[in-house]
């Protein structure tokens, strides 16, 4: 990775500013990016009935120390595709491991992996099956069919900090099976366990989380009669890890009946461990060396949302349609910790949306809902809107589906999570910032025709996909713009597998400067999203001292050049947004 101070310092011999990346418009229903044809899961295998559980009554529900708020991001795994592209893999790298002893890896390592019947496998409201084939290990857990069946582990961290869950899962039924996902005994959000075809294919679903320093428990549970797909095992990437001690969880997440509900514990109070997180990840805390965090603003008129009554309203949107139409006054809805379920449209301006420090994971605005312009969770239509320490997440499996949607100008965001599959994050028009935010996604999840900088975010790639962006930016507009950062992916996504950017529209333009790039990029860097129609002309693509394995300026096109020093020089905040300066970038 870059080193952060040297880079600093030579942008600032050049007269950089930090700034990020900017996103782009898009019109039409043909070749929109993402325009997917649904693709299922592998096919092959035994009929058998995996998720039939005989019963059995393993229950060993030890759960949950409250050491750590959570940072999740639930993704289903199967669906997907693009037009010119085969459906998505089913298959996981994490299968080509099958011994219990990697449970216990000692820390320092990429991280554990923990199999059932071994250290760190907690138990189970079901069996350990071997019925059907492909699994690792010794078999796989095949909970109960009931609701609030349930699976446990625990994981121990040297010293905390943001980490990557993935489950190895095969789902022969008709349906997803969908579970909450608690963490040391708080909710986070739901994990979709999206069909496979068949249970003996199998593919893997992820989750961004945050854990405390020292012990901690990771727990499903089932939330439809069906019970849990069948998992075979669960990898926890990162540092610093080992298998924890099963004895050490509290029962405090025992009770698995309250599991479903959308507030309740997703508000408990959580160690400040996780606020240790580094600046580049999805839940980085808000405000550490910038800006003042939005908790602590006290000349504003203050709204408060409280699912549990307490506040002045149990909704967000509710609390937006209570600010006049034509407001003129800053005005802050501080938002508890929840699962708002709820689609917004945010029509009003000066309003800053404000989640409690270092809990984004656990202030969830989601909705399930495709469209390219029409299934957004959030779509932002007013000026001068901005955001911190929230989660906006559109969870359906597959098809075009914004979470977050952006028509206005001098909107901002810090230490925001915004997950999805397709079309994650749709920068319409006008200007946006983000800082210190985690964006998630399979194809063209970063598209649209605004001006955007992402200065220093995560780009996370949780399917394959052929292109991280897709910009379709007006002639002599920046497009996106990201600064520092990394662009990273599951362990499911193949090496050379993505591009940085495919062009949507003519004059579409896309940068990275000083970013780390993971090695899913594609050593050529840059595609067309109609190559018989367009030439690499038509687009702006740049790059600048880009670090990582996917750094390869000798082998991208010949047609996109690397940036001299010079012209990288131009890629300040003051050149890219001309009269406005954004709060989030002030140190």
């Amino acid at each position: 990775m870059l080193d952060k101070n040297i880079f600093m310092l030579a942008l600032l011999s050049l007269g950089l500013v930090a700034c990020g990346a900017a996103d782009d418009i898009g019109v039409g229903v043909v070749n929109q990016p993402g325009n997917a044809s649904t693709g299922a899961s592998s096919s092959s295998g035994s009929s058998s009935s995996g998720g039939n559980s005989s019963s059995s009554s393993s229950s060993s529900t030890s759960s949950s120390s409250s050491s750590s708020s959570t940072t999740s991001s639930s993704t289903s795994s199967s669906s997907g595709g693009l037009p010119s592209e085969p459906p998505a893999s089913s298959s996981s790298s994490s299968s080509s491991s099958s011994s219990s002893s990697n449970s216990s890896s000692s820390g320092g390592g990429n991280g554990v992996l923990i199999q059932e019947d071994a250290a760190g496998f907690c138990g189970l409201d079901g069996t350990i099956d071997s019925d059907n084939i492909g699994f690792t290990g010794s078999g796989f857990a095949n909970s109960d069919n009931a609701a609030n069946a349930s699976v446990e582990w625990s994981i121990r961290s040297q010293f905390g900090g943001n980490y990557m869950l993935e489950w190895r899962y095969a789902n022969g039924s008709s349906s997803d099976r969908s579970a909450t996902l608690i963490i040391n005994g708080s909710v986070v959000e739901p994990v979709d366990f999206s069909g496979t075809g068949a249970w003996s294919s199998w593919t893997t679903v992820t989750a961004n989380i945050a854990l405390a320093a020292g012990e901690n428990s990771i727990r499903l549970i089932s939330q439809a009669n069906e019970g849990l797909a069948n998992i075979d095992a669960l990898s926890v990437v990162g540092n610093d890890l080992q298998a924890g001690s099963c004895e050490i969880t509290s029962s405090s997440s025992s009770s698995s009946s309250s599991s479903n509900s959308s507030s309740t514990s997703a508000s408990s109070s959580s160690s400040g461990s996780s606020s240790s997180s580094s600046s580049s990840s999805s839940s980085s805390t808000g405000g550490s060396g910038s800006a003042m965090d939005c908790n602590s603003i006290s000349d504003q008129t203050v709204i408060a949302v409280a699912q549990d009554g307490s506040g002045d309203y149990s909704s967000i949107k509710a609390a937006v349609e209570s600010v006049s139409s034509s407001n003129k006054t800053p005005t802050q809805i501080r938002i508890k910790p929840g699962i708002y379920e709820e689609k917004i449209v945010v029509d009003r301006p000066f309003i800053n949306f404000c989640g409690e420090s270092g809990k984004e994971a656990q202030t969830v605005l989601t909705h399930n809902e495709t469209g390219t312009s029409t299934g957004y969770t959030l779509l932002i239509t007013a000026s001068d809107v901005s955001m911190e320490n929230m989660t906006v997440h559109n969870t359906a499996p597959k098809s075009q589906a914004p979470a977050l949607m952006l028509k206005g100008k001098r909107i901002q965001f810090r230490d925001c999570r915004i997950l999805g599959l397709q079309d994650t994050l749709y920068t319409h028009s006008g200007t946006q910032y983000f800082k210190n935010c985690y964006i998630e996604g399979r194809v063209d999840y970063i598209f649209g025709g605004a001006t955007a900088v992402f200065d220093d975010c995560e780009m996370r790639t949780v399917q394959s996909g052929s292109a991280v962006t897709a910009p379709s930016a007006r002639s002599g507009d920046f497009g996106l713009v990201f600064l520092g950062g990394k662009l990273t992916a599951s362990s499911n996504i193949s090496k050379g597998s993505q591009w940085l950017s495919r062009l949507w529209k003519p004059g579409g333009a896309t940068a990275f400067i000083g970013t780390e790039l993971g090695d899913h990029i594609k050593p050529e860097g840059w595609g067309l999203m109609r190559p018989a129609e367009q030439t690499f002309a038509d687009a702006k693509f740049a790059e600048y001292l880009s670090t990582g394995p996917g750094a390869n300026p000798a082998e991208r096109i010949s047609s996109v050049g690397q940036l001299s020093d010079s012209e990288a020089a131009l890629y300040t905040l003051d050149n890219i947004f001309k009269a406005w300066s954004p709060s989030f970038a002030q140190e």
